[in-house]
């Protein structure tokens, strides 16, 4: 395994949530190294669920404390938290995510989401690719379709999306250039193929950005994070 700076770089293996007091503490599998330091942990604390460790609440960069009212999502945080440490501006953190959320997407209405999400679809690459052959665009636009076909379902889709929601879109499109990648993923049962489809998508991607710095910097395994977290956010049912 490899060590850097004290943090861990493989997936740490879950054992069991148990509840210690008031707080519920990962337990983690004995074979994995853990972070050095105090493990982060959640409690429950008037219907909301609290991140931090033994010590102190976590809190967002805008200085909110961290909190959820899914455990689902305060489980999937503390264990990001635990091998990666409170780095979290990367856009395949689920961190992200959740700080974006709490620091803006709850302070917005749902028209500046929705208007945030839309403003996106102009400059979407998923329409202006054209770097495939006739047979690959045809399976290209089969997924993605056009702007013109696309632009009113996207409408028609937000529309009915929670913020909660939205904001997981937002984020689609500011990482990935891309609110049409969100709806592909919501609406075209990628779930069950989810691999296959982020290595078309990976290829594809560096295609058509090559060349354009730090859109280089994101990898296949990277993309099947950016993917997983936001089907998991979109199905919380928030």
């Amino acid at each position: 395994m490899e060590i850097k700076k004290g943090i861990q770089t493989e997936p740490i293996k879950i054992k069991a949530v148990k509840k210690n007091k008031r707080r519920y503490v990962l337990e983690i599998d004995s074979t994995t190294e853990k972070i050095n330091g105090a493990p982060f942990n959640y409690f429950l604390y008037d219907n909301l669920y609290h991140l931090g460790n033994n010590e102190e609440q976590l809190t967002t960069p805008g200085g909110i404390p961290v909190t959820t009212t899914s455990e689902s999502l305060a489980i999937r945080c503390v264990d990001h938290l635990n091998q990666h440490g409170i780095d979290y501006h990367l856009p395949y953190s689920i961190l992200t995510f959740l700080y974006s959320f709490i620091d803006f997407g709850i302070g917005a209405t749902r028209e500046d989401l929705e208007t945030a999400a839309l403003s996106d679809t102009e400059n979407d690459w998923t329409f202006a690719y054209n770097r495939g052959s006739e047979k690959e665009m045809e399976r290209w636009r089969l997924d993605f379709g056009t702007i013109g076909e696309r632009k009113p379902e996207l409408e028609k889709w937000l529309n009915g999306l929670t913020k909660f929601q939205l904001m997981a879109v937002v984020i689609m499109g500011a990482s990935l250039t891309s609110v049409n990648t969100a709806y592909v993923l919501s609406n075209k049962n990628k779930g069950g193929k989810l691999r296959i489809f982020t290595k078309g998508y990976e290829r594809v991607f560096h295609s058509h950005h090559k060349g354009q710095g730090c859109y280089e910097f994101f990898n296949y395994d990277q993309m099947v994070k950016i993917f997983e977290n936001y089907l998991f956010w979109q199905k919380l049912g928030i």
